[in-house]
């Protein structure tokens, strides 16, 4: 029978199933979003390499997780030193799309460094 109230109460069932879809769409949109905003904007990658030990001291490093936070380059006088004798202290250097880097650091490097900028103010 086609009355009124079955007319009636055929378009609210219709409506209510559109805004059962129309919801269900924009939660899953919602949730889109923050899961790529959790992982898309906060990247942290694994710059450690493939020993846990520093191959110019022999001495265990530790991990650190350290800010990529794009420092100045540095001199090719300091590159090369760099790779003679102090490969281990903080980089200078990580991926772009990295905002945090989990890299090892040696602190006979870092002390290493330390004194190589001592003996080279200007970087050279």
């Amino acid at each position: 029978m086609d009355t009124p109230f079955t007319r009636i109460y055929y378009s609210s069932v219709k409506i209510q199933t559109s805004l059962r879809i129309t919801i269900r769409f924009v939660l899953a949109s919602i949730m889109l979003a923050m899961g790529l905003v959790l992982t898309g904007c906060h990247s942290t990658c694994d710059a450690r390499g493939p020993s846990e030990e520093c191959e110019i001291h022999h001495v265990l490093m530790r991990t650190e997780l350290i800010d990529n936070d794009h420092p100045p380059a540095k001199t090719i006088e300091y590159v090369i030193a760099r790779q003679q004798a102090f490969p281990h202290t903080y980089p200078f250097a990580l991926p772009d799309q990295c905002n945090k880097c989990v890299v090892y650091i040696c602190d006979d490097c870092v002390r290493a460094e330390k004194e190589w900028n001592r003996r080279h103010p200007n970087g050279k």
